[in-house]
């Protein structure tokens, strides 16, 4: 497996923050990526994208980035240790790992 993040350390004097963008990752990790629909891999849909991309200033103003590489559904990296869900709205939620991706047809 390749490298699970990336680290853009600070260009200035650094700051005590670390900005963490956990879900704009959009690798599968070769040993598992025939484990998933490619059409859907290719694109997943609960991707964060380019948001790292928006906080490329930030190593100018000393603020070190962490950045995932990988999808969020390979490891969901901000997600609750205990799965507690984070939302009450019905919809699906998953673990640290999705054993599970549906594809989603409009009605």
């Amino acid at each position: 497996m390749g490298q699970l993040y990336t680290i853009i350390e600070p260009d200035a004097p650094q700051v005590p923050l670390m900005l963490s963008v956990p879900h704009c990752g959009i690798d599968f990790p070769e040993e598992i990526k025939s484990d998933y629909v490619e059409s859907l891999a290719a694109q997943p849909d609960d991707t964060d994208w380019f948001v790292h991309d928006l906080y490329n200033f930030a190593s100018e103003l000393g603020v070190a980035v962490i950045h995932a590489r990988y999808s969020r559904w390979v490891i969901d990296l901000n997600r609750d240790p205990h799965s507690k869900p984070l939302y009450h709205d019905g919809r699906i939620i998953t673990g640290l790992t999705p054993l599970h991706i549906r594809e989603q047809h409009p009605g």
